[in-house]
């Protein structure tokens, strides 16, 4: 396949994006009254940032790390569309939980992409000719939280099928 800087390659990076997050403000937000912040999780994510989290305070640095995930998420995806820019969301709109940052056994975290949003992620970048049919989108996450901030940085990468023969995946 041929990447955007025309070096051809069996994958590539299509898009990054990086988030920080300050984690005493965001623990303000999801304990006001009334909020609704939390929805924009799933429920296995509420559920891992529960079990991890001790306190309320350890709960919403959790989340604030994997708010950081999704955001940075959206940035890649945004980058990957440069320079038309054209997202099929508003952050208004976009499906937040749809975008799930979880960990696994080792506590390395993860992006999944569900429903409409993975659909539009692969139309999207089809339209940029990004991606063909034969060629997947992997999701690369990167994510820490120390103190009261938390980080994270997620890559969108574009490989072939003969790349995805040879990929190391963890389960």
């Amino acid at each position: 396949m041929t990447c955007l800087d025309g070096v051809e390659s069996m994958a590539c990076i299509a898009g990054m994006g990086h988030d920080i997050v300050d984690c005493v403000a965001f623990s303000e937000q999801v304990q006001q009254p009334g909020t609704r912040f939390e929805q924009l999780f799933s429920s296995r994510e509420r559920l891992q940032c529960r079990m991890r989290g001790g306190s309320k305070d350890d709960y919403a640095r959790h989340l604030a790390v994997r708010w950081a995930g999704k955001e940075a998420f959206l940035k890649a995806w945004s980058h990957a569309l440069s320079p038309e820019l054209i997202m099929p969301y508003t952050i208004e709109d976009f499906p937040w939980a749809s975008v799930e940052i979880v960990s696994d056994s080792l506590r390395r975290p993860s992006v999944y992409i569900t429903g409409d949003v993975q659909e539009k992620l692969y139309a999207s970048l089809r339209n940029r000719g990004l991606v063909s049919a034969e060629q997947s989108v992997r999701c690369h996450i990167s994510a820490s939280h120390d103190g009261s901030m938390a980080s994270a940085v997620v890559l969108l990468e574009i490989m072939s099928a003969a790349a995805m023969s040879t990929a190391v995946h963890h389960t």
